[in-house]
């Protein structure tokens, strides 16, 4: 007991060290700024909510007296995943598998590359990791004793996982399957499975926290879950218009699933690394045929957090969603670790049996040096200790701003950030973040009826309305991070520093100050090429500061931000039609067709870069290539009586005879007639 309880601690002191020499040391990306902010106020993080972590990591932030409160928020994300070797060593012990064995596979799981990189940030993904540990060790527990009260723990488990995060009913229905697979007599036992309905229900009163809190109207209040169904609303994400975890359009097909399955396999292999990935399949093959009962525990794992879970959440592979989607595969990994250290153990009596001098230290050397492949591959993948992007973005956002400021941010990598340097470091409060949570804020409303005694109606104005009706009466500066159609009429986008400011047409004002406050300090870093959060902002630096050289007429060095740009923001189509706009709006067409095509080529859906081919290729006299794009458009706008109207005018120019002018025209005109000056060409003799 002494000797476990010895390397129990050993496991989670070099997890730790590991994780603290590569935690990040202030705010990252992803939703590390909004989760932060939630925890530290005690309020409501995105939905679902999260209410079990945002309890204990903001109780964590207030009990720890060092460092920051973004410092302090990714030290829990630490401890939580380091405290989960100790379940997962305990398990495998239980099982009867050797110490090395056992400790290599614990250590293993640590530190693929995933769970290691969501360890040394600010996300629900350490305690997550705990969690699903806890699930599996008291499943073991009760497999190894037939003791029915392990099965009661591993119901509570899994409430306190379904309050944390969802995909735990992924780890929990495999884990029942086999259960019962083992014990049918079980689902007669009414009282034990009373017992573990109650626990499991007591397990979920978290989720009471969140209309208790969002009652009292916290800072951070995402969706303000008050009511029930706003509660419900916000549980089952309905913002976000779907149960899964991500909204996808596109429907199933085999070829999409297999498709997914493959991205899903390479995700777990990058994660373990290739050859303990095999080693893992090695011993999962060795489990099912030498010892089906855990084997089939690890293939019904698989089986639901890989292909059930694909068949569900239907999800995209884009560069965006695989990013985003890599973190729910975690639990695979845990899944392999049980028949990796199979597979190690039985490698060591392999070994041992050989009967050679020192063979029992050299099987647990070569067992303990496994690690050693993932904690070499992983680590700078992982290695968050430099990581200022986001910090360094949310202030050259604030530096942009004139006093009393209102912003309207798009993109996690803008919001989430600013959220945090704005809401939990008091940095420029004088700035309201008018949309963090993805539509208008309710409390900036308010406070601008307050303050300017105007009424509006809030439930009965769709969220644009309410957008136009706040910069139209709050008399404040107005920021957006990306340019759209103007939400005020006589009013433009002005770059001003990293941000667009939303000003009346040909107002001047000073976009030179900004810059002088504007520093980050990982522009030479490469490691964003493994981080999209580091991307997109580095991506957003590069593309204002090639705005900035474009206003002061330096072309090359526009062209090569702008390339710098490109680079960062891969497969994003906006970035590209974004980088052309700007090109062609400062009278560079040759230099805006490339990033046209590219944003084009990203998307054959979005149309928004084709039609601004169109319009260059007209201006260039390039009219058999404008007439091309216009019929690309029509393949996927075939009702659109724009595309054949001018469609007919560049034919009308283009070619000898107006046949096919006419022919486009009538085709125009037949889905929308009110067009009398088409009408009059039609009849106009030929």
């Amino acid at each position: 007991m002494r000797s476990h309880l010895v390397l129990s601690a050993m496991l989670v002191l070099i997890c730790g060290a590991t994780y603290a020499a590569t935690l990040a040391p202030t705010v990252t990306g992803e939703d590390s700024g909004e989760l932060i902010a939630a925890a530290h106020f005690f309020g409501i993080p995105h939905p679902p909510g999260y209410p079990l972590w945002t309890i204990l990591c903001g109780l964590f932030i207030r009990a720890m007296p060092l460092g920051d409160v973004a410092w302090r928020a990714n030290l829990f994300s630490a401890i939580c995943a380091s405290l989960s070797t100790i379940p997962l060593f305990s398990g495998l012990r239980l099982l009867k598998l050797s110490r090395p064995a056992a400790m290599a596979s614990s250590l293993v799981w640590a530190l693929s590359g995933t769970l290691w990189s969501q360890s040394v940030i600010t996300e629900v993904y350490g305690l997550h990791a705990l969690l699903a540990t806890l699930l599996l060790w008291t499943t073991i527990k009760w497999f190894c004793s037939k003791e029915r009260r392990w099965l009661v723990a591993s119901a509570f488990v899994f409430g306190l996982g379904m309050s944390n995060h969802h995909t735990t009913a992924f780890i929990a229905l495999p884990l029942v399957c086999w259960i019962i697979g083992r014990s049918p007599a079980l689902i007669r036992e009414w009282r034990l499975i009373t017992k573990c309905l109650a626990v499991f229900a007591i397990a979920l009163l978290p989720y009471v926290y969140l209309p208790i809190r969002a009652s009292a109207e916290p800072p951070m209040n995402w969706g303000n879950p008050a009511t029930a169904g706003s509660l419900w609303d916000h549980v089952s994400r309905s913002q976000y218009g779907s149960m899964a975890p991500l909204k996808v359009d596109e429907g199933r097909s085999l070829g999409r699933f297999f498709s997914q399955a493959k991205y899903v396999v390479g995700v777990v292999c990058r994660d373990m690394t290739l050859p303990i990935f095999i080693l893992a399949l090695l011993g999962l093959i060795w489990l099912v045929f030498k010892k089906p009962d855990v084997g089939l525990l690890v293939l019904f794992w698989l089986i639901s957090c890989g292909p059930l879970f694909l068949l569900i959440a239907n999800i995209d592979l884009d560069r965006k969603f695989r990013h985003a989607m890599q973190v729910f595969f975690i639990p695979i990994s845990l899944a392999l670790s049980l028949p990796l250290a199979f597979s190690l153990d039985r490698l060591g009596h392999w070994i041992r049996r050989r009967a050679i001098p020192f063979s029992q230290p050299a099987a647990a050397a070569l067992a303990l040096a496994v690690p050693l492949i993932p904690l070499y591959s992983n680590f700078d993948r992982c290695d968050y200790s430099n990581y200022r992007y986001a910090f360094d973005h949310a202030k050259a956002i604030l530096a942009s701003t004139l006093p009393n400021a209102l912003i309207f941010p798009a993109s996690d990598h803008n919001t989430f950030p600013l959220t945090y340097l704005n809401f939990v470091e008091g940095v420029r409060p004088d700035v309201d973040i008018a949309d963090k949570y993805g539509y208008v804020d309710r409390a900036v409303v308010e406070e601008t009826m307050q303050a300017t005694q105007r009424q509006v109606d809030v439930a009965g104005m769709d969220d644009n309305k309410l957008k136009s009706w706040l910069i139209l009466n709050a008399r404040r500066p107005v920021y957006y991070t990306t340019k759209s159609a103007s939400p005020v009429q006589s009013a433009s986008f002005v770059p001003v520093g990293v941000l667009y400011h939303l000003l009346p047409k040909g107002k001047a004002i000073d976009q030179d100050g900004p810059w002088q406050d504007i520093a980050y300090r990982n522009l030479e870093d490469d490691r964003g090429v493994t981080d999209i959060a580091a991307d997109h902002i580095l991506g957003d630096f590069h593309f204002f500061r090639a705005l900035d050289q474009l206003r002061r007429n330096r072309l090359e060095e526009a062209l090569k931000n702008f390339e710098t740009a490109a680079r960062h923001i891969h497969s994003i189509k906006e970035g590209f039609n974004n980088i052309g706009s700007a090109l062609a709006e400062h009278n560079r067409p040759v230099e805006a067709i490339p990033y046209f095509q590219h944003a084009a080529a990203l998307d054959a859906k979005y149309l928004t870069p084709q039609w601004n081919l169109v319009r260059l290729y007209e201006n260039l006299g390039r009219l058999a290539q404008a007439e091309r794009a216009l019929q690309d458009i029509a393949i996927i706008l075939p009702d659109d009586h724009r595309v054949y109207r001018r469609l007919g005018f560049i034919a009308h120019e283009l070619h000898d005879n107006d046949v096919q002018a006419r022919e486009y025209w009538k085709r125009s005109l037949s889905l929308f007639p009110d067009q009398a000056d088409l009408k009059q060409l039609i009849n106009a003799d030929p």
